[in-house]
């Protein structure tokens, strides 16, 4: 990356990123060295439930990404030397930013992934602004060493941890806040220089990290974020990961996924921490208070669309009290808002199982899987 002067970037003329302080609601830029960055490569970002393109945004190739480590690479030295009390001051108002900038963010997701405000606000904004709050007392216990027992008594050990580089953090869009602060925090509070690698759903809420983040006294490079479009996904993650100045790698979404990148992350013996799909079952015995338990199965299954990794994916009861809960859960089920799919391929892909499992011989006791672009209504 070139010098900045004047608050402009420069950059050589075989760089594909362009500086600009240009920074609107149809243009979501990249964020390197506390700068947005736009690029040659657009995206549309779509809003499922009107289906109209609310921005566009810059997107990465592989030499794009070769340079946001590279900037990662070059802080790490600085920042990783950096005093824990420091490191705690600058999440501390980090945290205090987000939270003068709730409407700003919560309308952001919301426009971005078709979210309710409740989903939003409470395991976005709040938990979000909490973790950053929480982190910032791991700084000093990160510096902390211990004494180990020697075999010679004349001898005193001591251990302690190194910050360990350039951490890249892979964050999901479904809870595109906490989980994209989740990714990034923990390495930086830690002196660890980081690289988010933004969803093409929610980049504009990822941006919106960097902003919040510089504002709050991050030194540049500390905190670089990229996103991409689905076409150029394979050649940017496997630079990244190639590229020698990376050290591990944190992956949050689908197991498919995960097993490539592990696979990738093992042929260049990077560690890896991977949270993938799973099944979640609610189990209902004979002497569960049903109603509490229909509340319960309806909205770990509903929210934000069921659109999450915990979500409710089935539910076994005990046939004795069958009949009667299943009762309930209809009832449960009457008040519940439909919600949007993040996509309409995505809502499709659910009709189909629907229309799959009754094909199979199942039936349906709530609901009729009418879909609407990407809204379906719950379904039992």
């Amino acid at each position: 990356m070139g010098s900045i002067e004047a608050g402009v970037k420069a950059i050589d003329t075989t760089s594909e990123l362009d500086v600009s302080n240009e920074n609107t609601k149809f243009n979501v830029p990249l964020w390197v060295d506390n700068e947005p960055v736009h690029s040659g490569y657009r995206f549309d970002v779509v809003n499922a439930a009107t289906q109209n393109t609310v921005w566009t945004a810059s997107g990465a190739n592989a030499k794009i990404a070769k340079e946001v480590v590279e900037s990662a690479a070059k802080a790490f030295p600085s920042w990783s030397r950096t005093h824990p009390a420091e490191r705690r001051k600058i999440f501390i108002r980090a945290a205090e930013l987000i939270r003068r900038r709730k409407d700003e963010i919560v309308d952001i997701m919301v426009t971005e992934i078709s979210c309710s405000k409740e989903w939003a606000t409470g395991i976005n904004f709040h938990t979000g602004t909490e973790f950053l709050e929480e982190l910032g007392a791991l700084a000093t216990a990160s510096a902390v060493g211990w004494l180990p027992p020697m075999e010679s008594e004349n001898r005193l050990g001591l251990v302690y941890r190194d910050p360990y580089g350039v951490i890249l953090g892979i964050a999901p869009w479904n809870a595109p806040l906490i989980l994209s602060i989740r990714a990034i925090a923990t390495p930086i509070i830690c002196g660890n220089t980081a690289i988010l690698k933004a969803s093409e759903l929610s980049p504009r809420t990822h941006q919106f990290l960097g902003e919040v983040f510089r504002d709050a006294g991050l030194p540049p490079g500390v905190l670089n974020i990229i996103q991409h479009s689905r076409e150029r996904a394979s050649e940017v993650i496997s630079t990244l990961i190639a590229h020698p100045a990376l050290r591990k790698i944190n992956f949050t979404e689908s197991t498919a996924v995960g097993r490539i990148i592990a696979k990738q992350a093992g042929e260049h013996l990077k560690p890896v921490l991977l949270e993938l799909g799973g099944k979640s079952s609610t189990i209902v015995l004979e002497d569960a208070d049903l109603k509490r338990a229909a509340k319960a199965a309806v909205m770990g299954s509903f929210i934000h669309h069921g659109q999450v990794c915990m979500a409710t994916d089935r539910v076994i009861v005990m046939r004795s009290v069958a009949t009667e809960f299943i009762s309930e859960l209809r009832k449960a089920a009457q008040g519940f808002p439909s919600g949007t799919a993040v996509t309409s391929s995505g809502a499709a892909r659910t009709e189909k199982l629907v229309d799959t499992a009754v094909k199979a011989g199942a039936t349906i006791e709530f609901g009729n899987v009418i879909r609407k672009n990407a809204t379906l209504e719950p379904t039992i």
